[in-house]
């Protein structure tokens, strides 16, 4: 299955941009861009996932997540198909993830659909500050 370069901007936005990661927590939140690309070493596609949380004193602030839904590591292939097979009931996808089905169309789906994420801090590695990342979806 070969996705193909694909992206979506759901938004413009004018909220202030800051990258300190937003405190451990669970948030509501939609995808406001998405875009299918190849992996860094191309042998595989990744699904760029920017979700911005909906609610509460962090609403507008945006916490990115890939998806390696093609990738030469089995274990990273299963670990983002589950993940999408999360997210994806989470929205209403009753199906869940089938990578048979996964087009276009079926992406442009998911923009602006709510669900909650349950996001932690990454800390800070070498040159790298401390950034979130969304460890879990949930139904909102």
């Amino acid at each position: 299955m070969k996705l193909g370069n694909v992206q979506n901007n759901a938004e413009t936005t004018t909220t202030k941009k800051t990258f300190d990661p937003v405190p451990k927590a669970r948030y509501g939140a939609e995808i406001a861009f998405i875009k299918i690309s190849p992996t860094k070493d191309g042998t595989g596609e990744k699904c760029e996932a920017t979700f911005k949380i909906t609610d509460g004193e962090h609403a507008g602030r945006y916490i990115w997540h890939t998806f390696n839904l093609i990738n030469k590591s089995a274990k990273a292939q299963e670990v983002a198909e589950s993940q999408m097979d999360k997210y994806l009931k989470c929205v209403g996808y009753k199906k869940g993830y089938n990578k048979d089905e996964f087009s276009l169309k079926f992406i442009l789906d998911w923009i602006k659909k709510p669900v909650a994420i349950n996001v932690d801090i990454e800390p800070a590695k070498g040159q790298y500050k401390a950034k979130n990342k969304i460890s879990s979806f949930a139904v909102k």
